[in-house]
């Protein structure tokens, strides 16, 4: 009998839980008394009646040795991500809710351990945690980087998605990516960086996809644990899809066992992924661009490096002030040149200025 990885992960953890929590009581418990068995507080009650109903972002299992998503799954091996798109299981529904509804009230305690109240209980709840249970490594990271981070341009990040088809940004679609990144951005769009608008070119995403295709490390952990966050930091009303609801469901019973309700009702098995043929129809399709576009993409670079280094000058001299300048101030002569006649060759302020110009 075959045994899923995730359930041979799953138990150890739970048993370091299990003793940490026997040497540490306290850690069960919220910081302060809760409202219910369900709510930290009354205002997690009033969010949760904005939460409740609202749909989510569910995510996919990649199947193994599908030919037509081989060379995504190849990209993902590689990037250690793999678990992320296989170790995806049902959930409780009621529970996800009442998680997001308690998320605002997260305690921190003096350890640095970050908690989320569920059901009675103190759910650790932190980008450590996250990347512990999908096993990703990521003392490669630079923390001093934003999490999506490429020093590519935006015409690179085309020319890589799109195979070299499309080589300036502004002409992509997703309909021109290779077969293998639009998996990737499919995949990206239930299981990493969650989003309906799954036909909408964001360059974030595209950026994440670059860095996978070129074995980027990524800290997938804190990637989540921020959007979450500020998933739960809207208050009110809204239609936003809850991301990741397979995944918090997943870090809860990562930990122990939840509580579950006779009223509770639970997701259906996760759907796999599927290549459709009509999401690539235009990779075959010659892009046209006339000679008159050309030399606006032409102009246009010219402009953008005009500006680069515009700004280097801003960051070397300040608001481009006249070096030499400068410099004659600290000297005590006027920087417009109508006082300097140290010389002796009568030239007057405007004659000063022509000549160090010319000098320059």
């Amino acid at each position: 009998m075959l045994v899923s990885p995730f359930k041979l992960v799953v138990l150890p953890i739970r048993l370091l839980v299990a003793a940490r929590d026997r040497r540490i009581p306290s850690l069960t418990k919220p910081l302060h008394r809760a409202h219910n068995l369900c709510f930290l507080s009354l205002e997690a009650v009033t969010r949760f009646g904005y939460l409740k109903g609202r749909k989510f972002i569910c995510q996919k299992i990649l199947p193994l040795g599908v030919s037509t998503l081989y060379g995504a799954q190849q990209l993902i091996e590689v990037a250690d991500l793999l678990s992320t798109v296989r170790n995806v299981k049902p959930f409780n529904k009621q529970v996800v809710y009442e998680f997001y509804a308690n998320l605002a009230d997260l305690e921190i305690r003096s350890s640095g351990l970050m908690q989320v109240y569920v059901r009675g209980k103190m759910f650790e709840f932190s980008p450590s945690i996250i990347n512990r249970m999908f096993d990703i490594d990521i003392a490669v990271v630079d923390p001093k980087l934003p999490l999506i981070f490429t020093y590519a341009t935006k015409n690179e990040v085309s020319e890589l998605l799109s195979g070299g088809h499309v080589k300036r940004w502004k002409y992509l679609t997703t309909a021109r990516f290779t077969q293998s990144m639009i998996m990737l951005h499919k995949i990206s769009c239930f299981n990493w960086y969650p989003t309906t608008n799954l036909n909408t070119l964001q360059f974030d995403r595209s950026q994440l996809l670059y860095m996978i295709a070129n074995r980027r490390p990524f800290n997938f952990g804190q990637f989540v644990y921020d959007h979450v966050r500020s998933i739960a930091a809207q208050s009110g009303p809204s239609n936003t899809r809850l991301a990741y609801p397979n995944l918090i469901y997943q870090i809860l019973c990562f930990q122990r066992e939840v509580p579950v309700y006779a009223t509770d009702k639970f997701s259906g098995d996760p759907a796999h992924f599927a290549f459709d043929a009509k999401s690539c129809s235009q990779l075959d399709t010659p892009l046209v661009i006339t000679p008159r576009m050309e030399l606006a993409d032409d102009l246009s670079d010219v402009i953008e490096l005009l500006l680069k280094m515009k700004a280097r000058l801003a960051d070397t001299w300040g608001d481009y002030d006249d070096p030499e300048s400068d410099v004659a101030e600290e000297d005590g002569v006027a920087s417009d040149g109508d006082s300097d006649t140290s010389d002796g060759d009568g030239s007057d302020g405007d004659g000063d200025r022509d000549a160090s110009v010319g000098e320059s």
